[in-house]
């Protein structure tokens, strides 16, 4: 009777489905950063790395790079493509409607602009704008915690009413 010896480790074909948007976002950052390092990038996008984690992700990296880039070129240029559609196509869209607004009053206005209906593809743009990364750090910006103490602050009641009163004249 043959005894194999177990493997260490995790087993083959197990992985960590935490690590696949790691490395989109790493391919992402090496199209804007060509000389950056595996373990730069990994540092950069893990806040809490362990060598472990460097490990495994740079094994992934090492074995995947050129799928994970081309993939990462193809989100970058559908995004640009559908971020100069979406320009056209406002722009089309104001100029129709102020066409409209000369014609017609404007209760008329509102009810052709509700009666339109946005399109599949300007959905798939706007949708893909949303997930570029710029989007993403300006959100993640907009949630850090001094950004969100000046919104409170800006939106406090008694903010809002020293502001109307140095409108008016008396503060």
């Amino acid at each position: 009777m043959s005894e194999s010896k177990r493997r260490r480790g995790r087993p083959i074909g197990s992985t960590i489905r935490a690590d696949e948007p790691i490395l989109r976002q790493m391919a992402d950052l090496f199209l804007g950063q060509p000389s950056l390092r595996p373990t730069s990038a990994i540092k950069q996008l893990v806040p809490e790395w362990t060598d472990t984690i460097l490990h495994r992700l740079r094994g992934k990296w090492k074995v995947r790079k050129e799928a994970l880039l081309a993939a990462a070129r193809v989100r970058r240029d559908s995004a640009s493509a559908a971020a100069r559609e979406v320009r056209v196509s406002s722009l089309t869209i104001a100029e129709a409607l102020s066409a409209q607004m000369v014609r017609i009053n404007v209760d008329e206005a509102i009810r052709h602009v509700q009666s339109m209906m946005i399109s599949d593809d300007t959905l798939r743009a706007i949708r893909e704008f949303q997930e570029n990364e710029t989007v993403r750090l300006a959100r993640l910006v907009e949630n850090l915690p001094d950004v969100r103490l000046m919104r409170e602050l800006a939106n406090n009641p008694a903010v809002e009413f020293a502001r109307s009163l140095k409108q008016a004249g008396l503060f």
